[in-house]
């Protein structure tokens, strides 16, 4: 009996070097865009907080309050847009 001794690899060492060189670039331009925006790291740590608060704030939905005023405006907005979006729309020349 012959015995053939394969050895299957899931990806080539160019498939590897590929996929780490893009991991690099990635964190290299997340570490770029951070220095760049200057992000202010209170406000990171603040930001769950802040979250926790918007969203506390936002539930549970005041129906009640959603045909005094919340419709009017949403309709207008729909108008402008469909009545407007001809004209500034990047695509008309």
């Amino acid at each position: 009996m012959n015995a053939i001794d394969h050895h299957w690899q899931r990806f080539t060492l160019k498939q590897k070097l590929s996929r780490y060189a893009v991991y690099l670039v990635l964190v290299m331009a997340f570490v770029q865009s951070i220095q760049s925006v200057e992000v202010i790291p209170e406000f990171l740590l603040d930001a769950p907080e802040q979250m926790a608060d918007m969203f506390s704030r936002m539930w549970p939905m005041d129906f009640a309050y959603y045909p005094v005023t919340v419709h009017d405006a949403m309709i207008e907005t729909l108008n402008i847009a469909t009545a407007c979006g001809p004209w500034i729309s990047p695509t008309t020349q």
